[in-house]
């Protein structure tokens, strides 16, 4: 099946994070710019937000050359420059928490002794640069409230789906929080019956990243489980017919230009990202199924097997260095790896390749 190309990817990505370690490389090293003249007094958290903004590859997004933030402009308090800087803080945020978790996968969390002070720069740059928070705001009163996101979406690419997601995924173990989480759900439920024209078909015309809704399907599904209905679907084999008129229609929707200028994220956005979530989502939607003894068609697991092989041949998740996708890719096929040996998918993937 391809698991010896999984494993190799895996360890060429580890192995040069590993490259860096033993040269003692900071948090800041990491990124793909870097300034030259640092202050040896700056902390992390300052070299790495300079790191970003003294990157080439933002100068068209943001005006040129002109708009070009310098060291200087840390420590400047104007207007102009807390909207920058919130601006790249965001940006730091979502790129280090994504290399947290792929780090955690493959180096068996050994965060603590190589990169002690990431939760410590996480939390720094989230409280001063307001990571979390498009506008500031605390979503959940707003969200239970008015039974919507759209006050506090943090993409434009299927804003609302994908914001709901995250809030949800950040509060659903959290007992304390479960209208919150039973809102958004339902907010995931109503995305979800769009998108998917209530389970009868892909409605590619409004779909701007394929991952996002396949992430909707699980989280409807591990919550619900037995109770799953979407539709006219209902419980688990329910489920499986709704993935198998999704794949029907086979071309995989993912972010291209100029939709992608609009995030502030906007180069991470692709075919790589898009393929390795729907990798990691359907996994999990496939793991349910064979958890619960329920009958999939060789379709579903072709499908997967396809969108394996086909992002396993993808040049950027061979050759992209930035620290996003360094920890998407550790994330994913580390997990992949971990998961799919002797397991009962891996059997039906082996069989397929017959």
């Amino acid at each position: 099946m391809g698991t010896l190309t999984l494993t190799s990817i895996f360890e060429q990505t580890k192995s040069r994070i590993q490259d860096q370690l033993d040269k003692n490389a900071s948090l800041s090293d990491l990124f793909i710019a870097k300034i030259n003249d640092r202050s040896s007094q700056w902390s992390d958290n300052e070299c790495i937000l300079s790191s970003i903004i003294t990157d080439d590859s933002l100068l068209g997004y943001i005006g040129g050359e002109d708009l070009k933030l310098s060291e200087n402009n840390l420590k400047e308090d104007s207007l102009t420059n807390r909207w920058f800087l919130r601006f790249w803080g965001r940006r730091v945020f979502h790129y280090l928490v994504q290399f947290q978790k792929g780090y955690y996968i493959a180096f068996d969390g050994e965060m603590e002794k190589k990169f002690s002070n990431i939760n410590q720069i996480i939390v720094s740059i989230d409280t001063n640069y307001s990571a979390r928070r498009l506008y500031g705001l605390d979503p959940k009163e707003i969200i239970i409230r008015r039974k919507d996101v759209m006050l506090n979406i943090n993409t434009f690419l299927d804003p609302s789906l994908f914001s709901c997601l995250i809030y949800y995924e950040a509060n659903k173990l959290d007992a304390a929080n479960k209208e919150f989480t039973k809102t958004l759900l339902a907010i995931i439920k109503r995305e979800i019956g769009i998108y998917t024209n209530n389970g009868e078909s892909k409605n590619r015309q409004i779909i701007e990243d394929e991952s996002t809704i396949w992430w909707g399907i699980k989280e409807i599904l591990l919550a619900e489980k037995l109770k799953f209905r979407l539709g006219q679907f209902k419980e688990f084999e329910g489920a499986v017919d709704l993935c198998l008129n999704y794949i029907n229609d086979d071309v995989v929707k993912y972010p291209e230009e100029p939709n992608v200028f609009s995030e502030q994220t906007f180069e991470i956005h692709g075919k790589a990202r898009t393929f390795l979530f729907i990798i990691k989502n359907l996994y999990e939607i496939l793991n349910e199924f064979e958890q619960n003894d329920v009958i999939v068609p060789d379709k579903l697991y072709i499908f997967f097997k396809t969108i394996l092989t086909q992002t396993l041949e993808l040049e950027d998740l061979r050759n992209n260095h930035h620290i996003y996708f360094t920890g998407l890719s550790m994330e994913v096929l580390g997990y992949c790896i971990a998961h799919l040996k002797g397991s009962d998918i891996q059997d039906k993937l082996n069989y397929l390749h017959r």
